[in-house]
């Protein structure tokens, strides 16, 4: 995976529904869809609805397809307080799908990697916020090896200074 930009989270999602948006840095544009359902969950909460992790950076990245050509996306990071590591943030099934939970909003939320990991395919039961918090606090202060955000599965990205000399032209 190549990072080609990153953005505010707000930059981006104000831009979310049927349409591609263009991105040029320099001379080359990049043609993002923009009806993909984790940019409507995440413009409805960056935070993790586990542990409180808030994605603060949109990064614009891409993978090469078999055939050669670039697929260009947008996934939302955190910044681990822990360890100074970007952390992936990924839509939720509340009822997994393989339990028969739908594709539909009302069963999708924000969940940070490490936290989705640990869910798996299990039915999400109704939260204690209070104690969520308690969680995120005592996760996110602790270095240990508990903590996990810091879990070996997770792929994890150095901290780069942002990107900020593109331009954004939205597309049609």
């Amino acid at each position: 995976m190549c990072v080609i930009a990153e953005y505010a989270p707000e930059e981006i999602l104000n831009l979310r529904g049927d349409r591609h948006a263009m991105f040029h840095m320099g001379d080359f544009p990049y043609s993002v869809q923009m009806s993909d359902s984790r940019y409507r969950i995440f413009a409805k909460s960056l935070e993790c609805c586990k542990c409180g992790l808030r994605g603060s950076v949109m990064r614009l990245e891409y993978n090469w397809h078999p055939r050669g050509l670039i697929e260009p996306h947008f996934n939302l990071y955190a910044l681990n307080p822990v360890n100074g590591t970007y952390v992936l943030m990924t839509q939720d099934h509340v009822i997994p799908k393989s339990k028969g939970g739908s594709n539909r909003d009302e069963n999708l939320r924000t969940m940070c990697a490490p936290c989705n990991e640990k869910k798996g395919d299990k039915h999400a039961s109704r939260e204690n916020r209070e104690g969520t918090q308690l969680y995120a606090a005592r996760t996110h202060e602790s270095g240990n090896a508990g903590n996990p955000h810091n879990a070996s599965r997770v792929h994890s990205y150095r901290v780069y200074g942002p990107i900020r000399d593109s331009v954004l032209v939205a597309g049609e």
